[in-house]
């Protein structure tokens, strides 16, 4: 009997100790970044101690190893605040309590930026496997986890694009004179990078359907940078009349219609206002003194904004 005492009181002696290692506080004076790969319970601990998130592997290799958590730990990237306990690491990596980061694409930049945007974030995996089309990816504020890969978010992209077209898209004006959601796509990214003014966007819209359905060229100084650029660099000059003439489909100075595919990867907004353009019968848009644009049903009244437009320019030179 006294045997059986001496070996309660020792297991309860250690399970106190064990407990006790369990619930002091880590040795991390400041918030600690781990990243934890799929592997053994001892791999797990050892990456921990050498964080300075455990004061020593073996307590917490030992927990693991009798309450059978490996199975539930997952891998991910963690964030370890100061003296986090070792059965605070353990609840933590068992609910998968991982870093979010978060990436914002810009609209109206072309797809190739997106590209160098994705390649440059840290902690996605992989290359980029897939192509992905001029206009074809939504620009927002994404959220991905250490171990996304880059293939995964751009067709998060790819997909949030789509989605929106089409909810758009079965919202539109019932006059809207658009062949399909592809030219619609394609309107909305030269309206993207006609105007940065959210609430005039849809009088740019309204402007160059008004165009089209006049049979009238859209001149679109953006479509002609397009046929310049092909959508691989930024142009850091100003256009030429040379440029205006240049054989391609993508200018709109020398086609009529829309190019054939967006130049650009349109946001929201403009996407809208392509959808439920204003109702106005202005032909012309030219920028004004506030930094927005004056617009025109006529070319004499056209033509008088431009003037006012050179004088303010040459004040400005």
């Amino acid at each position: 009997m006294k045997l059986l005492k001496r070996g309660v009181v020792t297991l309860l002696f250690l399970v106190g100790i064990f407990t006790l290692f369990l619930v002091l506080p880590g040795p991390n004076h400041q918030n600690q970044e781990v990243i934890i790969e799929n592997g053994s319970s001892y791999q797990v601990a050892k990456e921990l101690k050498q964080k300075a998130v455990l004061r020593e592997p073996y307590s917490f290799w030992l927990c693991v190893q009798m309450l059978r958590f490996m199975g539930y730990i997952q891998a991910g990237q963690y964030l370890f605040e100061p003296y986090t306990s070792p059965l605070q690491v353990i609840l933590k990596m068992i609910d998968g309590d991982v870093m979010q980061h978060k990436i914002t694409i810009p609209e109206g930049i072309y797809t190739s930026q997106v590209l160098d945007i994705i390649k440059a974030v840290p902690y996605l995996k992989g290359e980029v496997t897939y192509k992905f089309a001029e206009g074809s990816l939504f620009p927002s504020t994404y959220y991905y986890k250490y171990g996304y890969t880059r293939d995964y978010m751009l067709i998060q992209m790819k997909t949030s694009m789509l989605m929106n077209l089409k909810s758009m898209w079965d919202r539109r004006d019932k006059n809207l004179q658009l062949k399909n959601i592809n030219d619609a796509l394609i309107l909305a990214s030269i309206v993207e990078k006609e105007t940065e003014h959210d609430d005039e966007r849809a009088q740019v819209a309204a402007v160059f359907l008004n165009r089209l359905k006049k049979g009238m060229k859209l001149q679109a100084d953006p479509t002609t940078i397009y046929a310049i650029t092909n959508g691989e660099y930024v142009l850091k000059r100003p256009l030429t009349k040379k440029d205006l003439s240049i054989k391609s489909p993508y200018n709109t100075y020398y086609v009529y219609g829309l190019p054939p595919t967006p130049i650009c990867n349109p946001g929201i907004e403009s996407i809208q206002a392509v959808m439920n353009p204003a109702k106005i019968d202005a032909l012309y848009f030219v920028l004004n003194d506030q930094g927005k644009h004056s617009f025109s049903s006529n070319y004499k009244d056209h033509k008088i904004h431009v003037q006012k437009f050179r004088e303010l320019s040459k004040k400005l030179a």
